[in-house]
């Protein structure tokens, strides 16, 4: 069994558990949270993961979107980040896709999307590419990329092969 816990950061004391299900291994990269929501990728074995939104203050659910995604989830000004697919908190509609084989990243009003060949900033509002280039520094064998992660003006790249792992970092 696996619980959504809230705790006040000033004390400690709990607010609030609520029971969810979830795959193992999801529970560690499937849940985020803005000012007013928790949402958390929610799903029984056999059955097809749901992105689920949680008032942040009482643990209820807030509302369900009704889309299949993967297994990470992010939360980026109005909208959320699982896979290559942002979509709007509040309606629940996708405002774009691309294609991606990792959960992608974001920051300020930019998405950074990795489709297995080439890193692609987006723009957040119309997915639109920004800039997109080929990550042709990384000619080993086996190789796969990890995770993107954004700060401030910069994009680290987290590249694993079987010949070793290495950082990369661009500026925006």
């Amino acid at each position: 069994q696996w619980y959504l816990i809230a705790r006040d950061a000033n004390n400690g004391c709990e607010l609030w558990r609520e029971k969810i299900d979830t795959k193992k291994g999801y529970v560690d990269k499937s849940f985020c949270a803005d000012d007013k929501l928790v949402f958390c990728i929610e799903g029984a074995p056999n059955q097809l993961n749901e992105l689920v939104a949680r008032d942040g203050n009482s643990g209820k659910i807030y509302r369900k979107y009704p889309i299949s995604l993967g297994a990470s989830v992010t939360s980026l000004n109005d909208c959320l980040i699982t896979g290559g697919t942002i979509i709007e908190k509040e309606s629940g509609k996708i405002r774009w896709k691309k294609p991606a084989i990792c959960q992608s990243a974001g920051a300020n009003d930019t998405v950074f999307v990795y489709d297995g060949k080439n890193v692609e900033a987006v723009k957040l509002s119309d997915g639109k590419t920004i800039w997109k280039i080929e990550l042709e520094d990384f000619k080993l064998s086996n190789i796969y990329l990890r995770k993107i992660f954004s700060k401030a003006d910069m994009i680290y790249i987290k590249i694993e092969s079987v010949e070793s792992s290495t950082t990369r970092k661009y500026i925006l």
